[in-house]
């Protein structure tokens, strides 16, 4: 499937707590994709890319219970992000500035 990425906001948490935690990331990625399909045109509203296609990845993720982590973006200062280094599940970071409107 090739749709752009997407992600969700979460609660601010301990920097090692997505290692340490009782969910799963399944669990909470399906979480995630329901609301996001069942509230798809406000999703779409908030990010330039106007095919989510919410639906099909939600199928598809239940379909192959899989989920394969790339990358992700974080927000936070410097120092925060960068303390994320020492763990061994980390392999680069790339410090950047983003703007609000």
């Amino acid at each position: 499937m090739q749709t752009p990425v997407i992600g969700f906001p979460y609660k601010k948490v301990h920097v090692d707590s997505v290692f340490n935690r009782s969910f799963t990331d399944y669990e909470e990625v399906v979480k995630g994709l329901e609301l996001l399909t069942k509230n798809e045109k406000w999703a779409t509203q908030l990010t330039e890319y106007k095919n989510l296609k919410m639906a099909e990845r939600l199928k598809w993720v239940k379909k192959n219970k899989e989920l394969k982590v790339y990358g992700i973006a974080i927000t936070g200062t410097a120092k925060d992000v960068l303390s994320l280094e020492k763990m061994k599940e980390v392999h680069v970071i790339r410090l950047g500035q983003i703007y609000w409107p």
